[in-house]
């Protein structure tokens, strides 16, 4: 009897050599990844490791190894910003500045949300409301936006700008009925008390009368431009602006009238409740959702004067005014950023947009689109003139139009804890899930994510002399912070960590074990399954002490591994290896240190055929 005659076997190559990430789908295309850790675009189409990264610190000189100063506040850091060169942390009743707390500047220790907003070369803390004012050595001044001060016999008096008690002090709105020639009339109908002198008939103004109020506590947080609200004794209640502060003493413009002597007085500045600020135009911009400082519910925007962001109530119908707007929309604000030059704030399911130049003319227009995950306000970053945050929906992409989702090949609705960063043209998120931390960074160059490790607990991002910093804290409970350079490379000029170095302290750095790598493909298959895997041939350029190996999957058993290499210095390889039979299959590439694969080729060798009969 004859059989048909078989088929000659045919073996085919198909080469991979254009690595598209990650992705976390139930089908992965060849080229892109299912799992991975400590991989970037950097080298793209290659696949390559991230940048190597540096430990810094701050140590004291000594006369041998330098003394290290560990960055440990009492209590744990809540927001991290960089101003002036140097790194401003502000713990959970403290604001640290140059490595030292500032003075007059306590904070409030169940503050949410807080912000260091750089303002010039000085810097506001939000919720909280301070100014902080910098000099050449240090912080120069603090102001509060928002305070209150009991003082307990208080001296209340009439005087000049001098300080001087005027000889003759008449009080009223209206001049007095039959002048003589020289007499002396306060005039107190408008916004402040003008001396004036009756001559030739007619009422000249000789200047302003003040309140004077005198108190050891009395200048402690108000300065000059300060608006305050005044209650002088049981009755008297009214609202002043500070002329001059001096030691104990305060000049105050206002009309209210109280007979001089000593009072219980309560002074009280006033900002708005804030659920988050931003910085735009030379204002603090603010939201609140909820009871406000007088506590009535608002749902309100809010803006401080121009160029004093310790100003909230100023509303004299100029440009330099303070602005406040209640919104319709209802829910809490999750977000706020600035996009194409207008301040954007977020709810879950709206974008509200503040347009205008001054006070007079700001209008908003309110979208319901998609808007920043509850919780996650920190993961709100501008990076290519677009503004970047986590969304119910995955990570989203609003550029003034209507946003939309960027991260379709991973899941986030289990993120927790996160922190958000823009760099070098990338979108850096941390975050928490299922107990594991990770960094998923978005290149926008290649439209591609990409995984790291973040194994040292990232808190806060910072950018330190044009290099990207992470402050982290490696242990269980709030502890040591750390900052971690992002890339060895970019890093090299960065000093200065909390400040500037003197003739006794000095920044330097170190580096951390080699970093480990994997990435795992999704399940691949050869030529419509009637083909089986023979064999594979990697080409790898690993780093000085670099290794790389390589596992395979078949069907559903276990993993063995194909080959492994070692790189005493900088090396190249070509790594052809044998496989077992099969027709699904999945790789695993794994290593320590540099390594970047230019491309991955699969030998499949068709399976015998008998002709005519259906497959």
């Amino acid at each position: 009897m004859l059989y048909p005659r078989l088929s000659a076997l045919d073996r085919r190559k198909e080469l991979i050599n254009v690595f598209y990430g990650y992705e976390h789908l139930e089908k992965v295309r060849p080229g892109a990844f299912y799992d991975m850790c400590n991989l970037s675009a950097d080298r793209f189409p290659l696949l390559s490791t991230r940048p190597d990264r540096l430990l810094w610190y701050r140590a004291l000189k000594t006369n041998g190894a330098p003394e290290r100063l560990p960055v440990e506040p009492a209590t744990p850091v809540t927001a991290a910003a960089t101003v002036n060169g140097a790194v401003v942390l502000c713990s959970e009743t403290n604001i640290y500045y140059h490595g030292n707390i500032v003075q007059n500047a306590p904070l409030a220790s169940d503050a949410e949300n807080r912000s260091i907003i750089p303002f010039g070369r000085n810097f506001f803390v939000a919720p909280d409301g301070r100014y902080v004012v910098t000099g050449d050595s240090g912080v120069s001044e603090t102001r509060h936006a928002a305070f209150s001060q009991a003082l307990l016999d208080a001296a209340v008096s009439y005087t000049d700008a001098d300080w001087n008690e005027p000889d003759a002090l008449y009080l009223a709105k209206t001049p007095p009925a039959s002048p003589q020639e020289g007499d002396i009339w306060t005039d107190t109908s408008a916004g402040t008390m003008l001396q004036k002198q009756y001559t030739n008939g007619a009422w000249e103004t000789l200047g302003e009368i003040y309140m004077c109020i005198s108190h050891e506590m009395a200048a402690r947080y108000a300065r000059p431009g300060d608006r305050l609200r005044l209650q002088i004794g049981l009755e008297n209640n009214g609202q002043a602006e500070v002329f001059r502060a001096g030691s104990g003493i305060l000049l105050l413009r206002t009309t209210m009238l109280v007979t001089p002597g000593d009072y219980i007085i309560s002074v009280r500045k006033v900002m708005p409740a804030l659920d988050l600020a931003i910085e735009h135009d030379n204002r603090i911009w603010g939201c609140r959702f909820g009871k406000n400082a007088e506590g009535r519910f608002v749902n309100e925007i809010y803006a401080s004067a121009l160029g004093d962001p310790t100003v909230w109530d100023r509303f004299e119908g100029i440009s330099t005014d303070s602005y406040t707007v209640s919104l319709g929309c209802p829910g809490a604000f999750t977000g706020a950023a600035v996009v194409g030059g207008d301040p954007v704030f977020f709810k879950e399911n709206y974008v509200i947009r503040v347009s205008g130049l001054t006070p007079q003319d700001y209008t908003l227009t309110v979208t319901p689109v998609r808007g920043v995950k509850a919780g996650h306000a920190n993961t709100c970053v501008t990076l290519n003139e677009k503004v970047f945050y986590l969304s119910n929906a995955g990570v989203a992409v609003y550029d003034g139009a209507l946003p939309y989702v960027i991260s379709p090949e991973f899941g986030t609705h289990g993120f927790t804890d996160t922190a958000a960063f823009a760099w070098n043209g990338k979108y850096y998120l941390a975050a928490a899930e299922n107990g594991t931390r990770r960094i998923y960074v978005y290149d926008t160059a290649t439209g591609l994510w990409h995984v790291e490790d973040d194994d040292l607990n990232v808190r806060f991002f910072v950018l330190i002399d044009s290099a990207a910093f992470m402050l982290c804290r490696p242990g269980v409970d709030h502890g040591t912070y750390v900052f971690a350079a992002m890339d060895a490379s970019a890093a090299a000029p960065a000093r200065n960590i909390l400040g500037p170095e003197d003739d006794a302290l000095v920044c330097g750095y170190e580096r951390p074990p080699q970093k480990e790598w994997f990435a795992e493909t999704g399940r691949l298959l050869t030529d419509r399954g009637t083909s089986v895997l023979r064999g594979v041939v990697f080409r790898v350029t690993l780093t000085a002490d670099a290794e790389f190996s390589a596992y395979l999957k078949c069907c559903n058993g276990k993993y063995v591994q194909l080959c492994r290499a070692c790189a005493g210095s900088g090396e190249s390889f070509l790594l052809p290896v044998n496989t077992p039979r099969c027709h699904s299959f999945t790789l695993r590439l794994s290593g320590k240190g540099g390594c970047t694969v230019h491309s991955i080729a699969l030998i499949s060798e068709k399976t015998g055929e008998v002709k005519g009969l259906d497959q």
